[in-house]
């Protein structure tokens, strides 16, 4: 009969970082050893991804409090089919540009998301999205990309 194994328990940075950046949790768990010692770059890289993890849940809550969802969906409406690049992160104006075209060359789909008039919605969201950082601009991005069961009412329950 074999023993049972004892597993410690994750820390909730290990888990997001994992779940961000696709690294296994035993890696993590190795580098979390060395962190904040400034001795070995696992615990600097370790450290850095913490950081950065814990800036995107930030910006996530941020993300859903500006944006409503139906300016979420037209936004995914916008950006299903296009292809990422760095114009649209670096670009301030990149990402409201493609949502006022989208808003005016497909004007049956846009207007799905709104109730008023859709050059007003149009303009207010681009508003929002002008006002972004480069930072938030990747992280809305990445959000959109990886989250379409909040944007589509599908949302899990909250653990926290």
């Amino acid at each position: 009969m074999m023993k049972p194994q004892f597993f410690p328990p994750l820390s909730r940075a290990v888990v997001a970082i994992s779940r961000s950046f696709g690294i296994p949790k035993n890696t993590l768990l190795t580098w979390k050893k060395h962190h904040g010692t400034g001795d070995n770059y696992r615990g600097y890289l370790y450290d850095k991804l913490a950081v950065i993890t814990q800036m995107e849940q930030g910006i996530e809550k941020k993300i859903k409090a500006i944006f409503t969802r139906q300016e979420l969906m037209a936004l995914w409406g916008s950006l299903n089919g296009t292809m990422y690049n760095m114009q649209l992160i670096e670009d301030p104006s990149a990402l409201s540009y493609g949502f006022r075209d989208y808003c005016h060359y497909d004007r049956m789909e846009s207007q799905q998301f709104t109730e008023g008039e859709l050059s007003l919605f149009s303009e207010h969201v681009s508003e929002k999205l002008d006002a972004l950082s480069m930072f938030e601009r990747y992280v809305l991005l990445v959000f959109i990309k990886t989250q379409p069961e909040y944007i589509f009412g599908k949302e899990e329950k909250d653990a926290h």
